[in-house]
């Protein structure tokens, strides 16, 4: 998560988060927090929803500020999540899964952070994942597609950016696979998946203008 006096962020994964912490340390803008990278922070709590956070602190964490979040096109999310997780923690899938909205994810317990039984998984719908962050209640969208210019341009409301800041390019913490989702998806394949995910298809309608079918 990352808080300043103007917004507060949270990971959702698998959406550019390590871009967003990179670009923002790179930035060293004034009164802005970081979590670390590390341990659980890594693995488990720089994922917290601003309402979980808030729950643990005893106190709203978005009062008054900017509540962001980062997005991204739904085939292109349940793709990367599923390869990451392939090559992380070896849980094969096929296209078929994806089409419905499933994905798998390791066992962990919800207070903690802890592996439950490592090797183990469950699965999850891309609509639960999108509804744990409560969307409606987001202000601000930063997209993956045009991550760096989506950032500098709300920063540029609140702190003076430096014109080298928007030549960069980078991607961090990124995974090597086929990402052509004409290539891993057909069209009934993506109809089926968008049809399975009516709380991702309408954001990502509003937030993108369009679907990708």
């Amino acid at each position: 998560m990352i808080s300043s006096p103007h917004f507060v962020w949270t990971h959702f994964a698998k959406t550019g988060g390590y871009t967003v912490h990179k670009v923002i340390e790179d930035l060293q803008l004034p009164d802005v927090q970081l979590d670390p990278l590390g341990g659980e922070w890594s693995d488990y709590r720089r994922h917290e929803p601003f309402w979980l956070r808030s729950q643990k602190e005893n106190r709203d964490i978005t009062a008054n500020k900017l509540k962001i979040l980062t997005f991204r096109r739904l085939p292109s999310w349940l793709l990367s999540f599923a390869e990451f997780k392939k090559r992380e923690e070896g849980f094969d899938f096929e296209i078929k899964e994806l089409a419905k909205g499933y994905f798998k994810h390791e066992k962990r317990d919800m207070t903690s952070g802890a592996l439950d039984a490592p090797g183990s998984y469950e699965q999850h719908h891309a609509d639960e994942a999108l509804a744990y962050y409560h969307p409606e209640s987001i202000d601000v969208w930063w997209t993956q597609e045009r991550l760096i210019p989506d950032m500098l341009d709300t920063l540029g409301r609140f702190y003076t950016i430096p014109s080298s800041a928007y030549q960069w390019d980078f991607q961090q913490n990124s995974n090597s696979y086929n990402r052509s989702i004409s290539d891993r998806f057909s069209r009934n394949q993506l109809e089926e998946l968008y049809h399975n995910c009516p709380l991702w298809t309408a954001f990502e309608r509003k937030i993108y203008g369009s679907l990708l079918v």
